[in-house]
């Protein structure tokens, strides 16, 4: 028979972060709001897997700072332990972006990771900081080559996700936008937002209860579009204003890709 298989080279990008968007209060970190999560957490993965996924999380940001950083992180860490479906690493350290340490993983989340706007170099900011009194070419050098271990990753199989303003990780990057499909461009205020589901039974939306309703969003809106990106949307995303719709452009919720090994059919 012929079925699908899922590679590792499938980008997910998330271009809007519901609930916890920066015009919110920011939720309290601690104990209840963690055993809320972990309540609401699947008990196992909608995608069985023979072995235990190993996730590197990283977190670090040298431009806007997300309050939602550490909730994500450990939303995260609480799915794969209820699930059992994860192993997850937590990082701010730009070394894991060497080849040897990137290819311990099944999969690399980049999370709010935003850039400085002058450079939009996520790594170049890191190694300036680090290195203040160091000569800007090497730096720069450096800092190129762990763009370039990211590239190589993902295009050798490796699984990719950007939550929110992890999109100016490399915005300034042609290939880094083209790999991912959208460069920033700007962030309007959060808004209410209908949410219609255009496909409730594939797993990545199936854990919505409803198929459309309304939920208060932060959004990003973005100036590139790869032509070539191929996308199956699965939530439309539309901003809800006096009563009418108006389409957010490039809205779509999740922006599946595939590079590399991506997504192929298999003959079983």
């Amino acid at each position: 028979m012929i079925r699908l298989t899922y590679f590792k080279g499938i980008i997910l990008f998330l271009l809007a972060f519901p609930t916890w968007g920066q015009d919110l209060s920011p939720l309290r970190f601690n104990e209840a709001w963690k055993h809320k999560i972990f309540t609401l957490a699947p008990e196992e993965p909608r995608f069985p897997s023979q072995e235990k996924q190993r996730l590197l999380v990283f977190s670090l940001h040298t431009g806007f700072e997300h309050w939602v950083i550490p909730h994500t992180e450990e939303m995260i860490s609480l799915v794969a332990e209820k699930s059992g479906a994860f192993e997850v690493v937590r990082s701010k350290d730009i070394a894991w972006f060497e080849p040897d340490s990137l290819a311990q993983f099944d999969a690399l989340i980049l999370n709010n990771t935003c850039s400085k706007p002058d450079h939009r170099h996520l790594f170049w900011d890191q190694l300036r900081a680090q290195f203040p009194l160091e000569d800007s070419i090497p730096m720069m050098q450096k800092a190129l080559l762990y763009e370039e271990h990211l590239l190589n990753y993902v295009k050798e199989g490796g699984g990719l996700l950007l939550i929110h303003g992890a999109v100016t990780t490399l915005n300034n990057s042609s290939r880094f936008s083209a790999m991912v499909g959208a460069s920033f461009d700007y962030h309007p205020p959060q808004q209410l937002v209908h949410v219609q589901l255009e496909d409730p039974s594939h797993p990545l939306v199936a854990g919505f209860q409803r198929k459309d309703g309304h939920i208060s969003m932060s959004l990003i809106s973005t100036k590139t579009l790869t032509k070539t990106l191929i996308l199956n949307p699965y939530c439309t995303l539309k901003i809800a204003k006096s009563g009418t719709s108006e389409r957010v452009k490039n809205s779509r919720k999740a922006r599946p890709m595939s590079l590399g090994s991506g997504l192929k059919e298999k003959a079983r």
